[in-house]
């Protein structure tokens, strides 16, 4: 069912807007040019403090406009906190995973994007099979708990891709059985995450609880995509010199040494995302919800 907040206003914070988005676009150039730029370089600290800047003004505006873009009063219940901070590092290693097993496909075994696609394909399906059931089990066991185990799959299942994926091609052996595992983690967490951001607010405030959960995770899936592109950049430089000297690209011990660190970094931030779930996520007092300035919830 759709909901309405009665209190809502068609005014757009055009302000806010042009303070948000750049600066989430100027923190992801920083992350994806660190790699050749380097960390220390003026552009690389131009763009990384010009953006942390423009999202410090963009809270600044929120607080004090009268219908800012962003609900800052929402940030005041700690189930909110946790359910949007664990989706934007879930989406972080969504996102990094995601890009590191496609780039290792294509330019490592030389795959094909279609036969990429298919490789990959295991993933998604277990994700799409597990994603109702493990629904109604965060219904029955609580959100905290069901996502626990999903980072706890990718986890276990990303680390995997960096101990057993080999430069020659082993895919039912080496990679096919830890794509199912990643799967099931990603069934167990995609719906359990939009549901856990708005599980106890009142109807009036499903959208804009909604609203922040998918924007965290699209900022995620930005600083996710960067971060993945910084820690393989060797690999990108040399895929560039193939393509310009029209050779087929060859690849050090060292590049492949990178994917394996990627990996174990995405591993990480999976489980980190569980821990911030599993720690802080709770149930909402009716004392929280009065101080966040919400009247009720829903049980």
């Amino acid at each position: 069912h759709e909901s309405k907040d009665p209190n809502a206003t068609k005014n757009v914070d055009l302000v806010g807007t042009a303070l948000g988005f750049p600066g989430v676009a100027l923190v992801t150039l920083a992350i994806v040019q660190s790699g050749d730029w380097g960390w220390v370089d003026s552009r690389t600290m131009a763009a990384l403090l010009g953006g942390i800047l423009l999202l410090a003004l963009f809270v600044k505006r929120c607080s004090t406009v009268a219908d800012p873009l962003l609900d800052l009063s929402l940030f005041k219940l700690p189930f909110v906190v946790a359910a949007n901070s664990a989706g934007l590092f879930f989406s972080i290693g969504f996102l990094g995973m995601w890009l590191l097993n496609t780039q290792w496909l294509q330019a490592v075994w030389h795959y094909s994007p279609a036969k990429s696609g298919l490789a990959i394909a295991p993933g998604p399906i277990t994700a799409a099979l597990l994603a109702a059931p493990m629904g109604r089990m965060a219904m029955k066991w609580g959100h905290a708990r069901v996502l626990m185990i999903g980072s706890v799959l990718l986890s276990f299942g990303t680390f995997m891709f960096s101990m057993r994926v080999q430069p020659t091609p082993n895919y039912l052996a080496d990679l096919l059985p830890w794509m199912i595992i990643t799967g099931a983690g990603v069934g167990c967490s995609m719906s359990t995450l939009s549901a856990a951001a708005s599980a106890f607010l009142p109807p009036a405030k499903f959208a804009m609880g909604s609203a922040l959960n998918t924007t965290m995770r699209q900022v995620g899936s930005a600083l996710g995509a960067a971060l993945a592109g910084s820690l393989v950049i060797s690999a990108s430089r040399i895929l560039e010199e193939a393509a310009r000297t029209k050779t087929r690209p060859v690849f050090t011990d060292a590049v492949f040494a990178d994917f394996d660190r990627a990996w174990q970094v995405m591993a990480a931030i999976y489980l980190f995302a569980g821990l911030v779930m599993i720690t802080l996520y709770r149930k909402p007092t009716q004392e929280q919800m009065t101080a966040a300035g919400q009247v009720t919830f829903v049980d």
